[in-house]
């Protein structure tokens, strides 16, 4: 069940100045994301995805809008960890990323990467609410595919921690939790139990 929220992460997009994409239409870092959601949620080919997502983050830097750029790093996080890419394996490992540095193998330790990229902009924009998720998802990426539950565990309480600041900042506003859960307390805490983090 808590892996549900990654899905939900993916969702969490904002917009920046529209521009003209390749095809000529007026686009925004938002139409690109929500573009590349759609190819994943229907299993088309992951580099088309990844096409749009790297234009979006492009268009942030060369915005200078660190907070554009921080929602597609964690899209582009989000992308190099996510199941679907599994599907698509052998031709991955036969042409690779769209990102050259990035191969099947080393996804993982790039979606960390972006995961810290997007967790920076966020601190240092003090959104509590971005940091929450960046560090939820680090610490995710750390518990299932890299090996170090005390990792998992350090940044599972971070995101805690953010949530906490947040909700004194905006207690009208509910993070967004799987089914079966209240609020993100009740979550967080099942998650630190579940993965061994609270004896």
């Amino acid at each position: 069940m808590r892996h549900l929220s990654i899905l939900i992460i993916l969702l969490l997009l904002a917009g920046c100045a529209p521009v003209v994409s390749n095809n000529f239409e007026p686009a925004s870092t938002d139409d690109l994301l929500r573009r590349a959601a759609v190819i994943m949620e229907e299993d088309r080919h992951p580099l088309d995805a990844e096409e749009l997502i790297i234009e979006a983050m492009l268009m942030c830097e060369a915005a200078e809008d660190d907070i554009c750029a921080a929602r597609a790093y964690k899209v582009y996080a989000e992308f190099l960890q996510s199941p679907r890419l599994v599907r698509w394996e052998g031709a991955l490992l036969k042409k690779g990323f769209r990102s050259p540095e990035i191969t099947y193998g080393t996804r993982y330790w790039h979606s960390l990467d972006y995961w810290e990229r997007a967790l920076g902009a966020y601190r240092d924009g003090k959104r509590y609410d971005g940091m929450r998720a960046c560090q939820y998802n680090i610490g995710l990426l750390y518990d299932m595919h890299l090996g170090n539950p005390e990792k998992a565990c350090e940044y599972y309480k971070k995101s805690y921690a953010s949530h906490v600041v947040f909700r004194i900042d905006y207690p009208e506003i509910p993070a967004d939790v799987p089914e079966g859960y209240s609020d993100y307390e009740e979550y967080i805490r099942q998650v630190l139990v579940e993965t061994g983090c609270l004896q």
